[in-house]
């Protein structure tokens, strides 16, 4: 009995904590996550789940978040604003972005991107979610950098093939070489670059260099949806260019 009161005191402590926040019912499924934490999902939440959004943490950024499902479990966590949703016009951090549920088959399944997910970042430097890389059957790792003049030379090249091949099952991967992070999405705006990065000194772009790139740039890196390397730049340590490697992707498509 003393089990069951102490229960629903904290039950209705958290009721009472959620009626000063802004409240809101998801319309579709919403995949939720905490960078902070980038092996840690926070869960699948149905259509149909309540969600609370609380005040904000003590650290700047941060935001307490508490879910009501519809089985009526609350899940409470603190997490990053900017990485779990986009802000509305109001300018208040919200947790239901309409993110998809997170898709199955392709690459989604392979170790790579089971560690890259929560890393991917577009020109804006802000969380992007990209269902089409998930879903991709090959996946081109790109290694390049604004200083390097023959990624100058090579990047436009690379852009016109994935716009003249968008509805192809392939999908491109930057992973920045640039002296800093402002460089890196400098160069991704400067070039159209029409694909994701990995968020810059990320775990996931450490992992990604150490697991692939060569000694120098621009290097390809070609991979099939299990995170095998089908083609590289470099063969036997020897540099044979980016080239080879688009050249082998499009024997493929």
């Amino acid at each position: 009995m003393k089990f069951r009161l102490s229960r629903w005191i904290i039950v209705l402590l958290m009721f009472a904590q959620a009626a000063q926040a802004e409240s809101f019912t998801l319309t579709q499924d919403t995949l939720a996550f905490n960078p902070a934490k980038p092996a840690e999902a926070l869960g699948q939440f149905k259509a149909g789940s309540r969600i609370e959004l609380g005040g904000k943490a003590d650290t700047p950024g941060m935001i307490h978040v508490s879910y009501l499902a519809p089985d009526g479990n609350f899940i409470s966590a603190l997490c990053r604003a900017e990485d779990v949703g986009k802000a509305p016009p109001s300018g208040k951090p919200a947790v239901a972005a309409n993110m998809p549920a997170e898709p199955q088959g392709g690459f989604s399944n392979s170790a790579v991107f089971k560690t890259i997910k929560f890393d991917l970042v577009g020109a804006d430097g802000r969380s992007a979610a990209s269902r089409k890389l998930a879903q991709s059957k090959y996946v081109l790792v790109y290694f390049s950098a604004h200083w390097c003049p023959p990624c100058r030379k090579f990047t436009p090249e690379l852009v016109s093939f994935y716009n003249q091949n968008a509805n192809k099952k392939f999908e491109v991967l930057f992973v920045s070489s640039d002296k800093s992070e402002n460089e890196m999405a400098g160069y991704m705006k400067e070039t159209s670059m029409p694909w994701l990065g990995v968020r810059y000194k990320s775990n996931s772009h450490s992992f990604l260099r150490e697991k692939f790139s060569g000694s120098g740039i621009p290097c390809l890196v070609l991979l099939d949806e299990n995170g095998n390397v089908l083609s590289n730049s470099y063969v036997n340590g020897e540099y044979v260019g980016p080239h080879k490697v688009l050249n082998d992707l499009k024997q493929k498509l």
